[in-house]
């Protein structure tokens, strides 16, 4: 019987081990899986906070150079009207309205044929066409086309990146008579947007709404002015200037990316920070391999401590069997024939055959029966075999 006990409650041990051992873990993959989401959540939010403050210099920057061109304008329809006259006052005019810019590398106009008239970086500027131009062209093709925003070139001057940015101008009939443009600087903007850091692998990229890539900062030269596949996604959820974040694999350098977008009004552009995933998940990292070292140490300590509390439940067996053997000696009955005591074996039998000399005084050489109770006779069974 006692046995029995015994045996029943090690499996309730060992079953109360392995429901807290279960628990743990469940309680360790929990924690994981909500830093995981935690991680993520953050790094959208830091992407999508980011953009805005970008969006806001960008939304600047270009109101800037677009009240600089309509400034031009007017200052191109006084010089056809005759009020000013001469490329002094004409360049000193351009450069009154370039001002302290410190995006624009100048300023000026061209005429219907591309050929440039007056600029405020010289007062006799030389000869320089941009009918090849796509800046010039899409005035000249289309008047339903406003400001302007060419994609990345190289200046014929010094080979520097810059972006253009231009209006059409008409004559008294209406007609085409060329463009305004101002020469912006694209380090203006890597400047800034180096500033930006959500992580050792921070990506800012203008995109115009088209797909085309104006700017990216760290900078990749092959892909200036190209179209990248993510834009054309961006450009479709930002068509109502709604902000938003997208999980992708960057067509740049191949990495997966959380990145945060937004539209900036009034231009056809869309700014977008972006960081790696990798960048984005390492305080999930960290608390991983916190969690599994914390998991792995309390399943441990749960295990060592049930198989402690199983063995201190087997040593009262051993003595309880001891005991039932001696109690039977100490009760016997003279005459009773129906066993003989038997010399001591080894193991178990010898120690209830000594135990039982001991506190009853009978030995071998007395002619009793000894009542030993049967869970300590199947045990001395079992070990002879």
């Amino acid at each position: 019987m006692k046995s029995r006990i015994f045996s029943r409650t090690n499996r309730i041990v060992v079953a109360v081990v392995l429901v807290l051992a279960a628990l743990v873990v469940l309680a360790k993959t929990y924690t994981v899986e909500h830093a995981y989401r935690q991680a993520l959540a953050r790094a959208e939010r830091d992407t999508l906070n980011a953009t805005g403050a970008l969006a806001e210099h960008a939304a600047r920057t270009f109101e800037g150079v677009s009240r600089a061109l309509d400034a031009t304008g007017g200052l191109h329809a006084d010089v056809d009207a005759g009020d000013i006259a001469g490329a002094t006052a004409i360049h000193d005019a351009l450069r009154t309205i370039q001002g302290a810019s410190p995006v624009i590398l100048g300023i000026g106009w061209s005429d219907a044929a591309g050929d440039r008239v007056a600029s405020s970086i010289f007062r006799d500027p030389p000869p320089l066409n941009l009918a090849d131009q796509d800046h010039f062209s899409v005035h000249r093709d289309d008047p339903a086309v406003g400001l302007y925003i060419s994609a990345p070139i190289r200046s014929r001057l010094d080979g520097t990146w810059i972006i253009a940015v231009s209006r059409r101008i008409e004559d008294a009939g209406g007609h085409f008579a060329g463009i305004v443009n101002a020469v912006l600087r694209l380090d203006y903007f890597l400047e800034f947007y180096r500033a930006i850091n959500l992580g050792p692998d921070t990506v800012v990229l203008l995109v115009r709404r088209d797909g085309v890539l104006l700017v990216r900062a760290p900078m990749i030269e092959a892909w200036m002015g190209r179209p990248l596949p993510i834009s054309r996604v961006i450009q479709f959820e930002s068509i109502e200037n709604r902000p938003g974040n997208l999980h992708t694999t960057s067509a740049l350098d191949g990495r997966e990316r959380v990145a945060g977008y937004r539209a900036i009004p009034g231009f056809p552009l869309v700014i977008a920070a972006t960081m790696s995933r990798a960048d984005a998940l390492a305080p999930f990292r960290e608390v991983l391999l916190a969690s599994a070292i914390e998991g792995a140490l309390t399943v441990a300590a749960l295990a060592i401590g049930g198989a402690m509390l199983v063995v201190a439940g087997r040593r009262p067996r051993a003595r309880g069997d001891r005991g039932a053997a001696a109690h039977g000696l100490r009760h016997h009955q003279p005459g009773d024939h129906r066993l003989r005591p038997r010399s001591p074996g080894g193991g178990v039998e010898r120690a209830v055959y000594e135990d039982a000399r001991r506190h009853t005084g009978i030995g071998p050489g007395n002619d009793v029966r000894v009542h030993i109770p049967r869970h300590v006779e199947r045990r001395r069974v079992r070990r002879r075999r």
